[in-house]
């Protein structure tokens, strides 16, 4: 199975292609740059190299995987856009994950032992779940509770302030990775353990491979996964009448 897989939703955009995925000899090429802005201009030139570097066309794609939030409206809506787009020239299956499922798998291969942003010595924890976490700022979290291997979601995605984020992860022994400043869990009273934090990771879509051979992941619509209100709304001044 050859699989193209993308992501826009947060602060980089990335692109993967799997060629032969779930055979024995399954290779996986891609491109990843972190952006905050810009994503819509590099999201197809950066799918039509990956495509190049597997050398494959876009005839040959037997599977989409893309992310669908959440994240920033307009990430989101450029990938969710691009897979819709993409799926009128190629009517294939698609695998929708959140944003921070990638986050969490790419957490789980990176190891258990990490840096945290609070201490200066490496930190070894066991623990039997993931909790992906974006620090939007203003009070709020995008967060997503997995298993340790960090595919089986044990929540949906939620919006979250920090005292609910800290009691989401309390309890059990749970690793917080993520984007932005999440210290906020460090002093959970109830888990001793919290607070091993890898504050600069961001979704990758090499890591949308996994969840395509697996079929108890958890999907979505091909929709953006919005969790709060746009900054931007409407002005509910009454509009001015037009002349005649």
């Amino acid at each position: 199975m050859n699989v193209l897989a993308f992501d826009t939703c947060l602060n980089a955009c990335s692109v993967a292609v799997g060629v032969g995925i779930g055979t024995a000899g399954e290779r996986v090429v891609g491109r990843c740059e972190t952006m905050e802005q810009g994503q819509a201009e590099r999201l197809i030139p950066m799918i039509g190299a990956a495509l190049r570097d597997a050398d494959l066309r876009l005839a040959d794609v037997d599977h989409m995987a893309v992310t669908v939030g959440p994240g920033s409206f307009t990430g989101t809506r450029i990938c969710v856009a691009a897979a819709r787009a993409l799926q009128l020239a190629q009517t294939v299956p698609v695998t929708t994950l959140s944003s921070l499922a990638l986050i969490a798998r790419q957490s789980a291969l990176s190891g258990q032992s990490v840096t945290t942003p609070w201490a200066d010595d490496l930190v070894t924890m066991r623990s039997d779940r993931i909790c992906a976490a974006v620090n939007m700022r203003g009070g709020a979290f995008y967060a997503q509770l997995f298993a340790g291997d960090g595919m089986t979601s044990l929540s949906q995605p939620m919006l979250l302030n920090d005292v609910q984020l800290r009691d989401l992860c309390g309890g059990t022994p749970t690793r917080v990775v993520g984007i932005g400043d999440l210290s906020v869990v460090k002093n959970n009273a109830f888990n001793p353990q919290l607070g091993t934090n890898l504050a600069t990771l961001r979704p990758n879509a090499r890591d949308a491979m996994a969840f395509v051979s697996r079929n108890s992941v958890q999907t979505y619509a091909l929709t953006p996964l919005y969790l709060r209100p746009p900054d931007a709304t409407p002005s509910a001044a009454p509009l001015l009448k037009r002349r005649t």
